[in-house]
């Protein structure tokens, strides 16, 4: 069972409206500090590598670190590719769905959220959506995690690592438009 965290309330002066569209931006500051802890990674793995490389290990030991190496680096080039490709609003909410350009770039309707719930694990804190098997187009079907077994809902996995919004408010933004427009069977 998840303990309350103190981070879980939301001020009461924050009120939302869920008849129009919810958009939230990225997070320059957060992206910044990101990019750059992606790039010291990156040099470290690399200096590993070639560190490795300079010494006489075993073959094996110079493999796992030019693997190693090529890996930190690949990483780093994904998180810069997506940063530089995804233009404008990276979360949209409306009374038709929730789109994530992170995750695909068309909506998942309301309708097909089951539960939306913060997980936490290993002072790691996101947002999962459990999606009905099945309700979902296969485009946005390979973007779900396989976390049920025949029909029970599977998630998708929503971060606010790089957003402009906190994950308490985005928890509230998304359970008030599911309320309001998801489906009440």
């Amino acid at each position: 069972m998840m303990k309350p965290s103190q981070y879980d309330h939301v001020h009461p002066t924050f009120a939302i409206d869920t008849s129009s569209a919810t958009e939230v931006d990225r997070s320059w500051p957060k992206t910044i500090v990101l990019l750059f802890l992606s790039a010291c990674i990156a040099a470290y793995g690399l200096s590993f590598a070639l560190d490795a490389l300079g010494k006489s290990e075993s073959f094996f030991a110079k493999l796992l670190s030019i693997l190693g190496g090529v890996t930190c680096c690949a990483a780093m080039l994904i998180v810069l590719w997506r940063t530089l490709t995804l233009r404008g609003h990276l979360v949209t909410l409306s009374p038709a769905g929730i789109r994530d350009l992170r995750i695909a770039p068309d909506f998942i309707p309301w309708s097909t959220i089951a539960r939306v719930e913060v997980i936490s694990a290993m002072h790691t804190r996101w947002l999962e959506l459990k999606i009905y098997a099945g309700a979902l187009p296969p485009n946005l079907d390979r973007a779900m995690a396989p976390t049920g077994l025949l029909s029970t809902p599977r998630a998708l996995h929503l971060y606010t690592n790089d957003l402009a919004i906190n994950l308490d408010r985005l928890h509230a933004l998304v359970s008030s438009y599911h309320r309001d427009h998801g489906s009440t069977s």
